[in-house]
């Protein structure tokens, strides 16, 4: 792995938040996190089945069906957004009034009193509860009356000062809940949900998990009704001492609220706590924005001001997160940075080397000339030699003399060949440079280096932002979508943007970056703007909004 690349990739692992679950619940958290980023399809289908509502309504003119149609977008209302919730309550509770019927008005009151209960207007919701006559009422009013009954009592119970309160409203709450029992169908939703909910607090935790399981392997659709029993299982897990079922179920249930479309629930914020515990401060702050945002939109004001307080809390640790990462990051970029111009240097030096080395080169040559003409040379002294000695006859001190200069000669060309030698071994030992050579000159490594950076940095950046070509591509017209080639992450143009994304908008910057002439990238630019769907001139604003 090139030097430059582990470096990237180190840069991105370290800003990797630390902590984490046991596997099968990770599995269940990504599918969580793939629920809260398709949140707007199940909006959009939600809304669908309510604009199909609206117009039943508009063309009906049955008066029982009308009351039905009201009923219906009521339900579907009260759980997503609660002033439209009230809003179809009071029409149901008009056309009950116009018609007479004691049981419409008795269904039309407690309709008012539900979004009442949710809005945390608890009085209110008294006041009309103690206000309907349910002595000769019918068994789904009696249900109704006393589900709501017990709803406020558990409400009041959680947000209770005093523990005195806390058990006096809790002990309310568990009261209504046998009288649900008492009107409830066996093997109904009801009857399964507050049978747990009375063990649970009776303490038969286990008798509880056994009930419950039974019916929870039934519910084949990830629906409100899942979401309440896998919510009630968190509970008993968390009764039992299992966490990790506990936070399995819990997940569940969030993930079967997104789905549904509810806007009004608990799984989620209370999930978002549990994981800002384990220390995964991202997922826990993704999780407390989209909670925030669903009670936001349905007006669950209690809700809101909950989970606000703690928003506050995980916020202000994910920002301090951040600011360690983004500290971390501009460390680390400085060290690159060191490191290049280390490099550079390297590449400086390695020139300088190779101009050395030709040098060297030549003045081996000289020297091979050289030692050629000194063995000539060598020849023709030998043979003076000989002459020499052959007149070397005269007196033993003329033949000493000689001797001994031939001996001087003889020694001096040893240490001449033997200097040769040596300067040759030390210039032979750099024999492997032209390998260094050959490869510095190819820009082979260079065009490998600069795929695998664009490879990691593809990679990389889809993570995030993993929806960012799908998001990129709804700033575009229809017809001008960006299709990629087989087996491409990213192409050139959408490079060009992620750069954009990353705050990178100066155009010689990513030009030096993807190595491309600032014209081209201009080009690129001002093609996909002529693309946009909207404004051309908001369109880079709206890219670097992509995933935020």
């Amino acid at each position: 792995m090139s030097v430059v690349r582990f470096l990237f990739l180190f840069v991105l692992l370290s800003m990797l938040p630390m902590g984490g679950m046991a596997s099968g619940i990770d599995s269940l958290l990504r599918e969580l996190d793939v629920a809260i980023a398709e949140k707007s399809t199940y909006d959009q289908r939600k809304e669908e089945g309510l604009l199909h509502l609206k117009s039943m309504l508009e063309k009906c003119t049955d008066q029982g069906m009308r009351f039905d149609i009201l009923g219906q977008l009521f339900d579907e209302y009260l759980y997503y957004n609660t002033d439209s919730a009230h809003h179809y309550a009071m029409l149901r509770f008009a056309a009950a009034r116009s018609s007479g019927n004691i049981r419409w008005i008795q269904d039309g009151n407690l309709n008012i009193a539900a979004v009442k209960i949710i809005t945390g207007m608890y009085k209110e919701a008294l006041d009309i509860l103690n206000s309907v006559d349910t002595r000769s009422a019918d068994d789904y009013i009696k249900l109704y009356n006393y589900q709501l009954y017990s709803s406020i009592y558990e409400a009041m119970h959680l947000y209770a000062l005093s523990v005195d309160e806390k058990n006096h409203y809790l002990s309310l709450s568990d009261a209504y809940r046998d009288s649900i029992l008492s009107v409830a169908a066996p093997g109904s939703a009801d009857y399964f949900f507050n049978t747990a909910h009375r063990l649970i607090n009776e303490g038969n935790c286990i008798e509880a998990s056994n009930l419950l399981t039974n019916y929870y392997s039934s519910i084949e659709t990830c629906d409100r009704n899942k979401a309440i029993a896998s919510y009630i299982l968190f509970n008993i897990s968390h009764c039992l001492g299992n966490k990790d079922d506990a936070v399995k179920y819990l997940t569940i249930s969030a993930i079967c609220d997104i789905r549904s479309s509810t806007k009004e629930y608990m799984s989620l914020w209370m999930l978002a706590e549990i994981i800002y515990d384990s220390g995964n401060l991202e997922r826990a702050y993704n999780y407390l924005k989209c909670s925030l945002e669903d009670a936001s939109f349905s007006k669950a004001r209690l809700r809101t001001i909950k989970i606000t307080e703690l928003f506050s809390v995980i916020e202000s640790a994910y920002q301090k997160q951040r600011d360690v990462q983004q500290r971390r990051m501009t460390t680390m970029m400085v060290v690159i940075s060191i490191l290049l111009v280390v490099v550079g240097g390297a590449v400086v030096f390695s020139r300088r080397q190779i101009q050395k080395l030709r040098i060297a080169q030549s003045e081996l040559a000289v020297a091979n000339i050289q030692l050629n003409k000194l063995n000539d040379e060598l020849e023709v002294f030998n043979s003076q030699l000989v002459a020499m000695n052959q007149s070397l006859t005269v007196t033993s001190a003329i033949k000493e003399e000689y001797i001994g200069r031939y001996m001087e000669l003889c020694t001096v060309y040893l240490d001449k060949m033997d200097e040769y030698r040596r300067t040759l071994s030390r210039k032979a030992a750099t024999g492997s440079i032209q390998e260094v050579i050959n490869d510095l000159k190819s820009t082979q490594f260079i065009k490998n280096e600069l795929k695998e950076f664009y490879n990691s940095f593809d990679h990389t950046f889809l993570k995030l932002f993993p929806t960012f070509i799908d998001d990129f591509n709804a700033l575009l017209s229809p017809h001008e979508q960006v299709v990629l080639k087989p087996n491409e992450i990213l192409n050139s143009e959408l490079r060009v943007f992620a750069l954009v994304r990353l705050g990178i908008t100066d155009s010689e910057k990513i030009a030096r970056f993807l190595r491309y002439s600032v014209t081209t990238i201009y080009n690129y630019r001002t093609k996909m703007r002529n693309k946009a769907a909207g404004n051309r001139n908001e369109f880079d604003d709206k890219v670097m909004r992509i995933g935020g």
